[in-house]
């Protein structure tokens, strides 16, 4: 099917989901229904301290460029890297990783992932936690569903 759709998302639009006890924001700009279900593309805002634990995407890729603040990244078992902003990341489905916003700044990464349909995994936490407290449980029962499998904790420590 060849994919017919033009899409311009101008600066402040996309769909925004928030999630204040996370510290963070996600704004989708591309998802699989734009674009017949091979990627999606969504920004990943965050406050100094927040981010993602360690997990696994065992049907995606997952590429990130950081377009601002500082991140520790952990891939695997490696040692953690502190990355800043114009650096390119990709983690092939199957690569366990997380990662951390550190710094002064609030940090902001623009993720692509292949196929898409993660950003599905944000519209579904957004409506079972909306604007309340953190939860883990649920944020791990959401990922399942949605091919994020959380294997480890967050990153501990500023590095």
């Amino acid at each position: 099917m060849k994919l017919e759709k033009f899409r311009l998302v101008n600066p402040g639009e996309g769909t925004a989901y928030e999630f204040p006890g996370f510290a963070m924001t996600i704004v989708v700009l591309v998802s699989s229904d734009d674009s017949d279900g091979q990627y999606s593309v969504f920004e990943s805002i965050h406050e100094p301290g927040s981010g993602a634990p360690l997990h696994i995407h065992e049907r995606q890729h997952e590429s990130a460029y950081v377009v601002s603040g500082e991140f520790l990244i952990q891939k695997s078992n490696k040692p953690v890297q502190r990355v800043g902003p114009g650096t390119y990341l990709h983690f092939p489905m199957g690569l366990a990783h997380a990662f951390k916003c550190v710094g002064e700044t609030t940090g902001k990464i623009l993720f692509w992932m292949s196929p898409g349909g993660f950003e599905k995994f944000f519209a579904t936490a957004a409506a079972k936690i909306g604007s309340g407290p953190p939860d883990m449980a649920v944020m791990t029962e959401i990922g399942k569903e949605y091919d994020s499998i959380i294997i480890g904790p967050p990153i501990a420590a500023a590095e």
